[in-house]
């Protein structure tokens, strides 16, 4: 219940994935849980018998040259990432080694996880891979995109979305990585914009997905997380031939203070974090 992602551009790999975690509905883990455009959520399904139960970092850095994302159970997901940052320690990683080891991986039967990823083999071969994924298309703009989780509609219509809208730069050159960061950028934002405007109706949450999003990229010779980046959310309308700005609606700084990822309303003290 939740949203990954892997796709690339320009043969650029990124990874894309929610903090939110959810679970049946217990006296225990109903508690106070912050995110960047809500605020508390931990009551956000009422009495049913789901709840917010808190955040996580769902894309994950195995080593230099392998990152994956991953959805299901955090116990498992937290086993098969020990195992893999391992696994790297002792070979170089490939995507056949990876899949063979989660296919034999038998806690995963008890710990259900979904993964996606992207492994370096040699110098320059990136390998896609996925594990129990739900669904996989073909995007004009983004390569194969692999997805698991409950929100794999949201970003197969952002696929369609993009693929309908013209280039991100007509002047100057925009490299791989750049256009890779500018992509799940937008993702991002524009994900957390529904959230802000859906209230307790938004159907990110209701879909049991969100609460904040990262992503990771390859570039200058490893993997690496898109940190250290503000969000800007506006409004804009045309009226009379002319574009009318609304002031900013929500000002979010994002950064990671190692091992964790922050997001933090610009002016205001409190943040909210994911391990």
């Amino acid at each position: 219940m939740t949203l990954i992602a892997a796709f690339s551009t320009q043969n650029c790999p990124v990874l894309f994935g929610d903090l939110l975690l959810t679970g049946e509905a217990t006296q225990n883990n109903k508690r106070n849980i912050a995110v960047p455009a809500l605020g508390n959520v931990g009551d956000f399904f009422g009495n049913s018998d789901w709840a917010i139960t808190g955040l996580a970092q769902k894309v994950v850095l195995i080593s230099p040259s392998c990152a994956i994302a991953w959805a299901g159970s955090w116990i498992g997901a937290k086993s098969l990432i020990f195992d893999l940052r391992e696994m790297s320690q002792r070979e170089a990683l490939t995507a056949g080694a990876i899949l063979s080891y989660l296919e034999q991986n038998t806690d995963l039967q008890q710990y259900p996880v979904s993964v996606v990823g992207w492994v370096l083999e040699g110098r320059e071969n990136f390998k896609q891979f996925w594990y129990e994924a739900e669904y996989t298309f073909t995007g004009d703009k983004l390569g194969l995109v692999a997805v698991a989780g409950t929100g794999r509609s949201a970003m197969k219509q952002f696929v369609e979305t993009i693929g309908s809208m013209p280039p991100i730069a007509t002047t100057g050159t925009v490299g791989p990585a750049q256009l890779a960061i500018g992509t799940s950028s937008f993702l991002n934002s524009a994900l957390i914009r529904t959230e802000l405007h859906g209230g307790n109706s938004t159907p990110t949450l209701l879909s049991m997905f969100g609460g904040g999003y990262e992503a990771a990229i390859y570039t200058d010779g490893a993997f690496r997380k898109i940190g250290d980046i503000t969000y800007v959310l506006w409004e804009a309308c045309v009226i009379k031939g002319k574009v009318i700005f609304s002031s900013p609606q929500l000002i979010l700084k994002q950064q990671y203070e190692s091992p964790r990822v922050s997001w933090r309303p610009v002016g205001l003290s409190q943040a909210t974090m994911a391990a």
